[in-house]
């Protein structure tokens, strides 16, 4: 929304012909900065509760926009003119990760936005292949539009001091798509050639995911460090700054947002070897096969154990997470939303 107020600005967007409105929820909502977009909060639920029941009725007549995976079923049904981003369906090609509550309503949620969205956006053309392949009815309305992150800027990356700390770092959700267990279960082999300490960002949500139990292989892991979830930009930014590597060995991914802001921070990746992070890493990151421990404990050794290599991704991350501004994402959303709105 940052980057549709920056386009007004600009004279990109044309106020007199098309009018942005922010709508939120007035609960537990806080309102972004912006100059030329005005914010309303209305309601009163929050949640898909102020999404499903009260969206609808404050946002008759004109667009509606839904960048955030789902829309309200009325809005939908009754044919007014939507259009909704789709991040993954990654409750369908990784159900286990899932409550059945969660699998349920967003199954339902779903099938209606491909039925009765005008448009349907996703984050990459990988993802857009993943979706038709389930739902091909959909493809005369669905468009690639890669995400982004705005969060950090390329600076140099400063070299580290003599016997200051060095470690891997993971950053994403405590569920089963992200494969902790299995990056956990390498470093314990790593343990056996050299000590490392793994830092682990992140929190999960018990309505949503499944329980992972990781209690067997943390009886037997040393040097492990559970940081949380964690929101301050700047802090995180540094964690991306003095890590050795991140490690992202997910089953399953639509874009990989860490990936992306760990290549901007300076920082090598090490991901999966899956179509998701591959379309967006391209070939600034070090592959693994994600159902092998082995196989990422000996990656993990490499970037480690040879500077040069490191070196050599954190210039090709910086020039590989360039390609991914917000700018660049408004603009072409932006086409989107212009041609709905005018058709």
């Amino acid at each position: 929304m940052k980057s549709f107020d920056q386009m007004i600005g600009n004279g990109e967007i044309d106020t007199e012909c098309y009018n942005i409105l922010l709508l939120t929820p007035s609960q537990g909502s806080a309102n972004p900065d912006l100059k030329h977009i005005s914010v309303q909060p209305v309601g009163n639920r929050s949640g898909h509760l102020w999404e499903q029941f009260e969206l609808p009725a404050y946002s008759k007549g004109g667009l509606l926009f839904c960048p955030g995976n789902t829309a309200p079923c009325l809005s939908l049904r009754k044919g007014n003119k939507t259009v909704v981003t789709l991040h993954d369906l990654s409750f369908i090609y990784f159900p286990q990760a899932y409550s059945l509550r969660f699998t349920l309503l967003y199954a339902f949620l779903v099938d209606q936005i491909i039925r009765y969205a005008n448009c349907i956006i996703t984050v990459s053309s990988n993802e857009k292949k993943r979706i038709l392949s389930i739902y091909p009815q959909a493809e005369n309305k669905l468009h690639s539009v890669p995400s982004a992150v705005r969060w950090f800027t390329e600076e140099q990356r400063p070299a580290k001091a003599a016997g200051e700390e060095s470690y891997i770092l993971f950053v994403g959700s405590m569920n089963r798509i992200k494969n902790l267990e299995n990056l956990l279960e390498a470093i314990f082999i790593v343990h056996a050639a050299f000590p490392v300490t793994l830092k682990v960002v992140g929190g999960g949500s018990s309505k949503v995911f499944r329980k992972v139990d990781l209690s067997r292989i943390l009886r037997r892991v040393k040097n492990i460090e559970f940081l949380g979830q964690i929101d301050d930009r700047a802090i995180l930014h540094e964690l991306y700054v003095g890590a050795t590597m991140l490690v992202m060995p997910s089953y399953t991914e639509s874009f990989g947002f860490p990936c992306i802001e760990a290549m901007s921070s300076g920082c090598p990746v090490l991901a999966s070897e899956i179509g998701g992070l591959r379309s967006v890493c391209g070939e600034a990151a070090v592959y693994c096969d994600p159902y092998s421990p082995v196989d990422i404990a000996e990656k993990i050794y490499q970037l480690w154990h040879y500077p040069k290599m490191r070196a050599k991704y954190v210039e090709l991350g910086y020039k590989q997470a360039r390609q991914f501004t917000w700018e660049r994402t408004a603009r072409e959303t932006w086409k989107i939303l212009a041609s709905v709105a005018d058709s």
